[in-house]
């Protein structure tokens, strides 16, 4: 029976090749663009999924009462976690990360290399999940002087990743041009990789605990030294509820009267889209849950218009389906049948034009990858395979629904007449022509808006030449003219000045006056930067 609805559904496809073409067209792009801002949808509501004990992990963040206004910051004394372990039986693990905000200078073979170094708790591999290349979590810390660095800095540094990686001296500068090593080497220990969606970012980590610069901040209780973000890991099946987060909240004040903060803590998995602090021991592009909103009902929006274009096409064929229908009743067959034959045919187009589709959106995602500032790909996993099955069916099966339920209810004389109910038809199709044309129109206005907002972005004059100008993080503090001078031996390079923050940047602060949500404060702005500033940037004053 179904090897005989597919055969009817490719005669009338050949029959009538311009609808055919034009329902095959419309599903394909609306079912790309769908697979498209789902995949994104995903990628940005699966962040830190690498990590297997993320749904037991809490980021401690402190709330600090001033007056009327609370603050919330994520600074925590580095011994936090290892003091609420041993306090609360709920806590299974925990461990700190500090990330130096600016780069560090990392030598080996007497070469020098930038690196975003990073200093956490003996537990951290413990806690957070990262696929080891070389090296083990069990070993990632041993010995006195342990370095941990990411498969990207191993490459830059040692060309390739193998077993001779393991054992190298590292030695770090606190000036980039002085050949004095202050301290004995570090020993690389492990090379780890690390995801795309996390925000656990590092070129190089150390134990803190061993090796910190600030040995006396790792032991303080101080809320004036460091700037730790800890995490605990919550045991399974632990009662993490309201009573013991509010016995835990004034955790510091038991331990220091003078300190005031309270303790809140953050899921782990909620930390990219709703990160409601300036964290800047995390990496990375922080997410918003109004983007995943939008981008679903836009989603919606395109393929609804898709479904309602099938139907009005459906509508317009109407008297000759309707025909078939009352022949195929008057021969015997029955109204599931119908329905059934209906239904196989819209599916059989939704699934050819998610396979077009798949093929539409595997050459546009490198440009949509761009767009979205991420790096999303086509793999044929299980996920994939099972969002394009699922779109497939919705489409199919809203799509095929006005003839499926609508043509077979009709008494066989009445199909066969090729007619319908009066007036029903006429109503159907104009309801659903104007749903469409409001959907379409909103899209267009909002793409739009959208456009002229970016084209004022990128075209508002900002008092200064942006052109050819590129600028670099250096940390650097010291020996600033000679580093010019090296830069200016390229014979492509004009010009080089130097200053603490690029001229475009802005000073902000986060707080909160209610739990975790967000309120940037910007605070002036000020510059320190040297006499060339001003001319290289051709800054003229009004």
């Amino acid at each position: 029976m179904l090897k005989h609805y597919l055969k009817i559904a490719l005669r009338l496809f050949v029959k009538d090749k311009v609808y055919s073409a034009i329902n095959l067209a419309g599903l394909a792009l609306a079912l790309a663009c769908s697979f498209l801002f789902v995949m994104w949808v995903q990628d940005e509501s699966n962040y830190e999924s690498t990590h297997i004990h993320r749904k037991d992990i809490y980021r401690v963040l402190t709330r600090e009462h001033t007056g009327d206004e609370r603050t919330v910051r994520n600074n925590t004394p580095a011994q936090l976690g290892q003091a609420l372990k041993e306090e609360f039986p709920a806590v299974a693990n925990a461990t700190f990360l500090h990330v130096e905000p600016d780069p560090s200078v990392l030598v080996h073979n007497e070469q020098p290399y930038l690196a975003r170094r990073g200093e956490a708790g003996s537990q951290f591999f413990e806690v957070f999940t990262f696929e080891f290349l070389q090296g083990s979590p069990q070993t990632a810390f041993e010995g006195s002087r342990p370095i941990v660095i990411s498969e990207d800095f191993a490459r830059k540094m040692f060309g390739a990743i193998d077993d001779n990686v393991i054992g190298q001296p590292i030695y770090e500068r606190y000036r980039l041009w002085s050949n004095f090593r202050n301290d004995p080497p570090y020993v690389v220990t492990a090379v780890v990789r690390i995801p795309k969606n996390t925000h656990i970012r590092f070129d190089a980590l150390i134990d803190a605990e061993k090796t910190s610069r600030q040995s006396g901040a790792v032991r303080s209780w101080s809320n004036m030294q460091g700037n730790y973000t800890t995490f605990i890991q919550i045991a399974p099946n632990a009662a993490f509820n309201n009573d013991v987060r509010s016995r835990m909240a004034t955790f510091l004040t038991q331990r220091q009267p003078d300190d005031k903060r309270l303790l809140i803590f953050q899921p782990f998995t909620d930390i990219h889209l709703h990160a409601g602090v300036v964290d800047t021991n995390l990496s990375g592009e922080f997410g918003e849950p109004r983007y995943i909103y939008t981008f679903l009902i836009v989603a919606v929006f395109v393929l609804m218009i898709a479904i309602i274009n099938y139907v009005n096409l459906s509508i317009a064929r109407g008297a000759n389906r309707s025909r078939e229908a009352g022949l195929r009743k008057a021969t015997g067959a029955y109204r599931r049948e119908l329905i059934f034959q209906f239904l196989s045919e819209s599916m059989l187009w939704s699934f050819v034009a998610m396979i077009i589709g798949f093929g539409i959106a595997k050459i546009v995602i490198p440009w949509f990858s761009g767009v979205m500032a991420t790096e999303l790909t086509i793999a044929y996993s299980l996920r994939n395979i099972l969002t394009a099955i699922g779109l497939s069916l919705f489409v199919g099966l809203l799509a095929g629904s006005y003839s499926a339920f609508y043509l077979s209810s009709f008494r066989p004389a009445l199909n066969i007449k090729g007619g319908t109910l009066t007036g029903s038809k006429s109503v159907l199709r104009k309801t659903l022509l104007t749903v469409q044309l409001a959907i379409s129109i909103f899209i267009l206005l909002c793409t739009g808006i959208l456009y002229r907002q970016l084209h004022y972005i990128q075209n508002k004059d900002t008092g200064f030449d942006r052109d050819n100008v590129i600028g670099i993080n250096t940390g650097l503090w010291y020996a600033i003219e000679e580093f010019k001078a090296e830069i200016l031996k390229n014979a492509n390079v004009e010009a080089v000045s130097i200053a603490t923050q690029s001229p475009v940047g802005t000073n902000h602060d986060a707080n909160s006056a209610n739990g975790l949500k967000k309120q940037i404060i910007f605070l002036p702005a000020y510059r320190i930067f040297d006499c060339t500033f001003v001319s290289q940037y051709s800054y003229f004053f009004t």
